[in-house]
């Protein structure tokens, strides 16, 4: 790819910066083909808004080599729809709607009571204590 369709793309006018800065665009043009498109333009992209400022490419110009750009065709405008008429008033002594009720439960209900178990059961079984415990009148460990 030259320097001339590059800077075509990013739309600066590649003759008069090469009339206005004949060293810099030979500088430029060694580059881009050393390093390659994709790489010259992460290089030096800095470089492309002040000179598309200062060497703007005329609308009418055409990239040495390149085709048109494709264009899209235009939208067809529809017919305006009629503005839908505003919902009717009602009077003013007439009673406001009445509310939506709110999603969430405001109150829980009580909790259930754990089920008894029947007279004649055996007690329940006393849970062992994680850490065994010594009785207080054994005798303590000296180290």
């Amino acid at each position: 790819m030259s320097l001339e369709a590059f800077l075509h793309e990013k739309r600066i006018d590649a003759e008069a910066f090469r009339r206005a800065q004949p060293a810099h665009f030979a500088a430029l043009e060694a580059l881009l083909a050393q390093a390659g498109k994709a790489s010259f333009d992460q290089q030096k992209k800095f470089l492309f808004n002040p000179l598309r400022r200062e060497y703007p490419l005329a609308v009418s110009a055409e990239a040495p080599g390149a085709a048109p750009p494709a264009r899209r065709p235009l939208p067809l405008k529809k017919a305006a729809a009629p503005e839908p008429e505003a919902p009717p008033q009602p009077p003013a002594d007439a009673p406001l709607p009445a509310r939506k009720k709110p999603l969430l439960k405001t109150a829980s209900p009580e909790p259930e009571a754990p089920p008894q178990p029947p007279a004649d059961a055996p007690p329940p079984a006393r849970k062992k204590p994680l850490l065994r415990t010594l009785p207080p009148d054994a005798p303590q460990r000296t180290e």
